[in-house]
């Protein structure tokens, strides 16, 4: 009889403990945020990260009831101040950054690097940002083939807004595959550029169409080439820019936009988000987001965004890395 009521308490012992072990993995399974969410920007107000982060923020707490996350500006270091401090906020599943190209560029650039993209948690590509080439209007050039014609003969002048940005990049693929070089000059900004484009002391320079679509309407600059796979949507005043594949240069860049969180999350927390912002990628908000920054609407999320990351540091490790 003692043994029987051994056996007894043994399995209601056993039993108990498959609920705790049960009501932990479910508490798991349905995690939900409590409390303060912050969506760390890590460059100032007012530039295309700073617009996603606010657009992904409001668009996140509309489509999940009682959610509320709200926007934190890190600028400092070109991005490296935010992305340490999303690095020091491991395990945090209310952290999250809006993030672009900097997250894999910065360590290739620095040394030591002061983080790796793997040190976080990708959640979600939102869309894609591509480059335009411009040039004044009064410039000589007419098509991109004008343009690496000149190249050839004597070094041009390309405006950057830094060393680390996505038009750098995208200026070393470019006269990497034309077999030329140009004289970078660094200007900080993209409205820099193109004063110093207007003022006749730079060739051209590469920029985002936000940053120069004011001054395209205006007459006042020509756009030559997207640095595409494809043209802009029909509706966009930029549908009739040609790509630089469509003029024989094989370059494509798109500065990815995304959702990152900090490092070490949970498969159910980063489900979390990843559900989330795909639920705003299907409303108007977000078709209003990328139809008034005039981006390319793509989304990437899980695996395939590691995969797509992982080919971007391929990319950049080509023209970017000095170590």
């Amino acid at each position: 009889m003692a043994s029987f009521r051994n056996a007894v308490r043994v399995a209601a012992c056993a039993g108990a403990l498959t609920l705790v072990t049960l009501a932990a993995a479910s508490a798991e399974d349905a995690f939900k945020p409590k409390g303060a969410v912050s969506m760390v920007v890590p460059f100032a107000a007012g530039g295309g990260s700073d617009l996603m982060g606010r657009a992904m923020a409001a668009g996140i707490s509309a489509v999940r009831e009682g959610v509320h996350v709200s926007v934190e500006n890190r600028p400092g270091g070109n991005g490296v101040l935010g992305y340490n401090y999303l690095k020091q906020r491991a395990s945090d599943p209310q952290t999250l950054l809006a993030s672009e190209t900097a997250a894999v560029a910065l360590p290739l650039l620095i040394d030591p690097p002061p983080f790796q993209w793997t040190d976080f948690t990708p959640i979600a590509q939102i869309a894609g940002d591509s480059q335009l080439l411009v040039v004044a209007e009064a410039a000589p050039y007419k098509t991109l083939a004008d343009l690496v014609a000149d190249a050839k003969k004597r070094k041009l002048k390309v405006g950057l807004t830094s060393t680390t940005s996505s038009d750098a990049i995208v200026s070393g693929l470019f006269a990497r595959s034309q077999g030329v070089t140009f004289q970078p000059v660094v200007l900080e900004s993209g409205s820099n550029s193109v004063a110093r484009l207007l003022n006749g002391d730079i060739d051209f320079t590469i920029l985002n169409p936000s940053e120069t679509i004011g001054q395209m309407k205006a007459k006042m600059l020509r756009p030559l080439a997207a640095f595409s796979d494809q043209r802009y949507d029909a509706a966009s005043p930029l549908a009739e820019i040609p790509t630089a594949k469509e003029q024989g240069v094989d370059v494509s860049f798109a500065q990815y936009r995304a959702l990152f969180a900090a490092g070490g999350l949970t498969k159910a927390q980063a489900d979390y988000w990843a559900d989330a912002i795909e639920d705003w990628t299907k409303t108007q908000s977000y078709k209003d987001y990328v139809s008034k920054n005039n981006l390319f609407a793509q989304f990437r999320r899980g695996d395939d965004f590691n995969a797509y990351l992982k080919k971007t540091q391929a990319t950049l490790e080509q023209v970017l890395k000095t170590k």
